[in-house]
């Protein structure tokens, strides 16, 4: 192996380990790895309850997924933010008022989960999260906006 051929794929398994270790730091720092017991009937909502308390006033609602999760189907009146884009994740749930009351949902509750304990470790006094995310609201046919495909 030559000198530039060793330099490259040094300098290279450097790049990807300081990557990787920066991701590790941002996901320990900020909790996104952090889960919820969504067994907490406190921390939960059937999608029954989640539908009511969705109608209320002042209530805001959080799609958690991918921009290309949303496209395909979502409920009405939600603010989409990609729980996997970390940092803007961060940066938007930063901007939110810590006193208003928010309902979370992903496609599972995962996401959701996780971003719950985020927001409740920065202070976030009422969030919610749809226990079983919108597979439970689609199994309780509840209603979904669906973009057409393009």
């Amino acid at each position: 192996m030559s000198s530039d051929n060793k330099n490259n794929y040094i300098t290279g398994f450097v790049i990807f380990l300081s990557a990787f270790l920066l991701m590790v730091l941002a996901f320990t720092k900020f909790n996104v790895l952090k889960t919820v017991d969504t067994a907490n009937p406190a921390d939960t909502l059937t999608a029954e309850e989640f539908f009511a308390l969705g109608h209320e006033p002042g209530v805001e609602i959080l799609d958690l997924r991918t921009p290309e999760e949303y496209r395909i189907s979502h409920l009405g009146g939600v603010s989409n933010i990609n729980f996997y884009d970390t940092l803007n994740l961060i940066s938007q749930i930063d901007k939110l008022d810590r006193d208003k009351q928010y309902l979370i949902y992903c496609r599972t509750d995962r996401r959701s989960g996780s971003t719950f304990a985020m927001m409740k470790e920065k202070g976030f006094k009422n969030v919610h999260l749809l226990k079983g995310g919108i597979l439970a609201w689609i199994l309780d046919e509840r209603p979904l906006i669906k973009e057409p495909l393009k």
